[in-house]
């Protein structure tokens, strides 16, 4: 009937929009999906960007790096090598010194070494020559800088007082027989008037014997002592003894008696003085 097709035509036209809304729909997801791809490669772009952009500040930086290592690499080796040039100058200086015998290493202690030194002149030895020079400036540069053997000719500043005769025998020693804070004892053995030498320090307040007898120190090469011994075996004995050592002890001890005296005076006089006791009369009127 007319009433049924009109519902029907209701519904069809009720059916057609939306059909048209759904295609409408359909076109802006379509309009959207686009916007995202379009998006989507464009973010695809600036990430790939980016990641160039990283890539050549990564590389640059590690070339910036691998430079800088190389120079303070460089810097290093050659500041090492300057040192190690330095101690090996300063060595070589330090063993000319010690004379033409090369040292020995005789031990190793972590990074330290320990030398024999086969020039060295022994501490106490005969000689049977010398040369006298009045001037201790003269003596000094030979000592220092010349060639002589030390252990057979010694430089005094004036001739012993016994006549030494420079010859020497293989035989001739001399030793330690004692060696104290104040006092040093020499055994010596020679053929011939002899000098030994004694390379401790040289100072006027050191006395020597020989046999009992006192005897002249020298100076030897500058700075040790020497004593002018007969042929024979003898004892030397070198002792110190200072006028203004013992004048300075003396005041020393008279400065300490002083102070004992004045503390105990000042506790006895501690010890008897009467104390002050308050009475009752002090108690109520204070």
């Amino acid at each position: 009937d007319r009433n049924g097709f009109s519902q029907c035509l209701e519904h069809h036209d009720a059916l057609g929009a939306r059909t048209d809304e759904a295609a409408e729909s359909t076109s802006v997801l379509h309009v959207q999906r686009d916007e995202l791809e379009l998006a989507r490669d464009g973010g695809a772009g600036i990430e790939n960007v980016l990641q160039q952009v990283i890539k050549v500040v990564t590389a640059a930086a590690g070339q910036l790096w691998t430079d800088l290592s190389a120079l303070a690499v460089e810097d290093v080796a050659r500041r090492a090598n300057l040192v190690v040039q330095r101690a090996a100058f300063g060595l070589v200086r330090l063993l000319d010194y010690f004379g033409s015998q090369s040292v020995v290493p005789v031990a190793t202690l972590g990074t330290d070494q320990i030398f024999r030194n086969d020039n060295a002149i022994p501490r106490v030895f005969t000689a049977s020559r010398y040369q006298v020079l009045p001037e201790r400036s003269q003596i000094t540069p030979l000592v220092l800088k010349d060639t002589t053997d030390l252990r057979r000719l010694v430089y005094l500043e004036e001739e012993p007082a016994l006549a030494v005769s420079g010859e020497s025998s293989s035989t001739d020693s001399a030793w330690f027989i004692s060696y104290g804070f104040d006092t040093v004892q020499v055994g010596v053995h020679a053929e011939n008037n002899t000098l030994v030498v004694l390379t401790d320090n040289w100072f006027d307040a050191w006395h020597a014997t020989v046999g009992g007898q006192p005897a002249k120190i020298l100076r030897a090469d500058g700075a040790f002592r020497a004593v002018a011994v007969p042929a024979g075996n003898h004892e030397i004995l070198f002792s110190y003894h200072s006028s203004r050592y013992t004048k300075g002890k003396m005041a020393t001890m008279l400065t300490s008696i002083y102070l004992v005296i004045i503390a105990g005076g000042y506790f006895v006089y501690c010890r008897r003085k009467p104390k002050h006791t308050i009475t009752e009369t002090e108690t109520a009127n204070p």
